[in-house]
């Protein structure tokens, strides 16, 4: 009973730019008006600058562009090949 109550309480915390963001990327033909990742980018780009400047405290010589190449998302097609690894 607990566990459905946690999951009840949990779903309602579930935004509707959430649910399109993941929709988005299953069935994108199904998602109109998608709004959302230019607040994802700002955040992405204050996170990378903190993550240099931790890099520069621990000194490991990293650069921004090295961040955002680190976790640029790649965008082609998987082969099977790819999937069963």
């Amino acid at each position: 009973y607990k566990a459905i109550k946690n999951i009840d309480f949990a779903w309602y915390e579930v935004t509707a730019v959430t649910m399109n963001r993941v929709w988005k990327n299953l069935c994108p033909q199904f998602v109109h008006n998608f709004h959302g990742f230019e607040k994802v980018d700002e955040e992405s780009k204050e996170v990378f600058c903190n993550l240099v400047t931790l890099s520069e405290k621990l000194e490991l010589n990293l650069q921004e562009d090295d961040v955002t190449e680190l976790f640029a998302v790649r965008h082609k097609e998987l082969a099977n090949e790819d999937l069963m690894e």
